[in-house]
């Protein structure tokens, strides 16, 4: 393909909903140059230095960097290899917004993948809020109660809180 191609090819995918990533930036051929040539929603960082991110400066730099880049593009992020409190914690200050690792849950087969959502689908959902707005907390709390009445909701104000609550509370 030509970039032009698949330039064309990916705006039809987003078009018809799909979300578009760049896995692993930082690393390998991710270029900076991609992020103009082609229609992106999210980066995601690279395992390699949200690990370091807590006690390598130059690593630490660099995910700052990833991540206030892709947030004035108006991309979302995703931080492979999540697997503590001290990761996390280090990624909410600097505006990640998704994370992914040992810390959420562990590698699973597709059959365990398929039960744990039958489970899920049977009983109340259990969903987290972590937002430092009290006002936030409160109006989200309300758009999920009134779409699920059942849920338990619970709510924290800081990514420390909340990565004792995922731990004790489980949510969905």
């Amino acid at each position: 393909f030509e970039r032009g191609d698949q330039r064309a090819d990916l705006q039809q995918l987003r078009q018809r909903g799909v979300r578009i990533a760049i896995d692993d930036f930082g690393t390998g051929y991710s270029s900076f140059r991609y992020l103009n040539l082609f229609p992106f929603d999210r980066l995601k960082v690279d395992r390699s230095f949200v690990q370091a991110a807590p006690t390598d400066r130059a690593a630490a730099a660099v995910v700052e960097a990833i991540l206030a880049l892709a947030g004035r593009l108006g991309m979302d992020t995703v931080a492979e290899g999540v697997e503590d409190a001290e990761h996390f914690e280090f990624l909410g200050r600097f505006g990640c917004t998704t994370a992914q690792g040992y810390l959420f849950q562990r590698p699973q087969s597709a059959s365990e993948v398929v039960k744990h959502l039958r489970a899920a689908a049977e009983r109340p959902p259990r969903v987290l809020i972590v937002d430092d707005s009290r006002v936030s907390r409160l109006m989200l709390r309300s758009m999920i109660l009134a779409r699920r009445p059942d849920a338990t909701v619970i709510e924290v104000a800081d990514a420390a809180t909340a990565v004792a609550a995922v731990a004790r509370e489980q949510p969905d």
